[in-house]
């Protein structure tokens, strides 16, 4: 009997009593089946991505995943815990000028993105979510504008794949998810060249005035080198170009001046004017010359430091940068628009990683300005002329080299995490490593996963066309940091901070007129248990010696012989950390049993100056 035509099947119905009613309905089930799965297929159709609703629909898809993931991990000390305290303090005191953390003045960073995290605490309550927030929305904006710029140069697929391959990117995911202040310094900065560019183009002084505005903006977001770097990139750009002296004869500086002077200035002179030049003193000369010539708190690197860093940071797209660089000199020279935008990204990218390799303080995410610089690239190379076959076989085994190791490992993990711990030398490490908590299956099942993954991606894209590589590397990149942040953050959290957030829940349900003494400078023990407390440098124990009421006091064990003349006792103690209060006059008056000799943690028969 022949099957309904579609959308007919509940209109008919089998003649009843012929004896094929049941065959009739289990045919027309798995038809309905087949179709559902045929739908599923073609939504996943790489052909696709030239439609504007499917990067939409992936986009979106992006931002579901980002939002879902902000909660995967406690905030991490020392940064994030650190600006998410100093928001709360600026919206619980009513004090927004100044950012201060357990009360006093804060001057790593200037406000405004503290601005934006208050007002997130105040929609969402003071959470990892609403903290984390502000970097994922400026992540998703960075994106949009990719998109709006290439609406604006009349190619609005480059600027689409340039946005997936941004997002889709592993670093931007990552600080996506991550309450510091990069995402939004990237925003600004890939505002302010893209304007600049669109200006040169086209000669609007909208855009020649948003660009200054920009820039002013990232000074007032992360200091000097909101502007340093994309007046590099710029100035590196025009000599490229041979047009510097045309460029600031024709840029219209009575409106540019003002704007960057808009963005940059008014919070720096405010603060100025009302605190004196203490901020700006050591603002500008601690936390950004001395850091710049100076190593600081130990992250320093190489020369290759960020060669060797733009490996893991830019999975999958990684595979893809040989390519893109090689197309981008070759035809260097070329005036086409796409190959304007590939120099000039080619230069934005390289330009930052000089600077910030000739800085002494490394860290990795002070390049990531450079990430939609690489998306955008690679997006209008691969639409000016995209790659053959063996192009696409060349990068495919790259990601096979970079992302198979990292899938084994994930995979092995939690057998290999016993070694791994054992090899720990340093104290601090192995109080981490050491303290029971070891990797869980989900870790494992997402390195399971991303194998499969490679394989499946091995399989297609070996002898596709370059458009359905394109869009399997985008789909796989979201594979990726999905898999990673929601394997790997929640046992990271659990392993770095679960120490002291045992101690902060105690804190929290004491009452608020306990003051909190802490010699370990950790904000996350400020923000969770919503107390600030004041940090004690070593042998500076004269206001908790001289308090007559009760207070609490966290140390790390291994300072517990330095504090052995106070009167304290344990409350929480675990491998790194310890909690402990005053001893009341209740107690026994200056109970020593929670000294490190009777709990194993020194030679027994060792003394302790008392």
């Amino acid at each position: 009997m022949p099957l309904p035509a579609s959308g007919e099947g509940s209109k008919e119905m089998a003649p009843f009593g012929s004896g094929n009613c049941y065959t009739y309905h289990m045919s027309l089930t798995l038809q309905r089946k087949f179709q559902t799965i045929k739908q599923i297929r073609e939504l996943f159709d790489p052909a696709l991505l030239s439609e504007p609703s499917f990067h939409a629909a992936l986009i979106a898809l992006w931002t579901l995943l980002t939002l879902s993931g902000l909660l995967a991990a406690p905030l991490f000390d020392y940064d994030e815990a650190a600006h998410a305290q100093a928001a709360v303090e600026m919206l619980r005191d009513g004090k927004w000028l100044l950012p201060t953390m357990n009360g006093q003045p804060f001057y790593e960073k200037p406000a405004l993105l503290f601005y934006f995290m208050s007002a997130s605490f105040k929609l969402f309550g003071e959470n990892a979510f609403a903290a984390r927030l502000p970097s994922a929305l400026f992540t998703l904006a960075t994106a949009l504008y990719l998109w709006y710029l290439g609406r604006r140069i009349g190619r609005p697929l480059v600027g689409r794949t340039a946005s997936l391959i941004y997002l889709s990117m592993l670093m931007p995911a990552m600080l996506a998810h991550a309450a510091i202040f990069d995402a939004t310094l990237n925003f600004c900065i890939a505002v302010s060249i893209l304007s600049f560019f669109l200006w040169r183009q086209n000669g609007r002084l909208y855009d020649a005035v948003l660009s200054m505005l920009a820039a002013g903006v990232a000074v007032s977001v992360k200091g000097p080198v909101g502007a340093v770097l994309p007046l590099s990139v710029i100035i590196l750009d025009r000599l490229a170009d041979r047009d510097v002296t045309g460029s600031l004869r024709a840029f219209p500086w009575k409106w540019g001046i003002p704007a960057f002077l808009a963005g940059a200035s008014p919070w720096y002179v405010l603060v100025s004017v009302v605190y004196g030049f203490g901020f700006l003193r050591q603002f500008i000369l601690v936390e950004n010359l001395y850091r710049f010539t100076h190593s600081m708190e130990g992250h320093s690197g190489g020369w290759y430091y960020y060669l060797l860093i733009l490996v893991p940071s830019t999975l999958p797209w990684f595979a893809w940068l040989p390519w893109w660089l090689k197309q981008s000199m070759h035809r260097w020279k070329e005036r086409e628009e796409l190959g304007l935008i590939s120099r000039m990204s080619v230069i934005w990218s390289l330009s930052v990683i000089l600077i910030f390799s000739i800085s002494q303080t490394k860290l990795p995410h002070y390049i990531s300005s450079i990430y939609p610089a690489i998306a955008l690239g690679i997006s209008a190379q691969w639409h000016r002329q995209a790659p053959d076959r063996s192009w696409v076989r060349f990068s495919t085994l790259i990601l096979m080299i970079t992302g198979i190791p990292l899938a084994l490992l994930l995979l092995a993990l939690p057998e290999l995490y016993s070694y791994i711990a054992g090899m720990a030398t340093h104290p601090r490490a192995a109080a981490v490593l050491n303290q029971g908590v070891r990797p869980d299956f989900w870790i494992s099942a997402g390195g399971a996963l991303l194998l499969v993954s490679l394989g499946a991606l091995l399989g297609k894209s070996w002898n596709s066309q370059p458009l359905p590589a394109l869009a399997r590397s985008v789909l796989f990149g979201l594979l990726l940091q999905t898999t990673l942040i929601w394997s790997l953050g929640p046992w990271a959290g659990r392993l770095l901070q679960s120490q002291l957030l045992d101690i902060a829940a105690v804190i929290r349900t004491s009452p608020t007129v306990l003051p909190v003494y802490s010699m370990v400078n950790r904000p996350s023990i400020s923000f969770y248990s919503r107390r600030s407390y004041v940090e004690l440098k070593a042998g500076g124990l004269e206001q908790p010696a001289n308090s007559s009421m009760p207070y609490w006091f966290v140390a790390r064990t291994s300072n517990l012989t330095d504090i052995s003349s106070l009167p304290l006792e344990v409350v929480v103690r675990n491998k790194e950390y310890v909690l402990l209060r005053k001893v009341t006059s209740s107690s026994s008056g200056h109970d020593r049993s929670w000294l490190p000799f009777s709990h194993g943690l020194v030679e027994e028969g060792e003394t302790i100056s008392k």
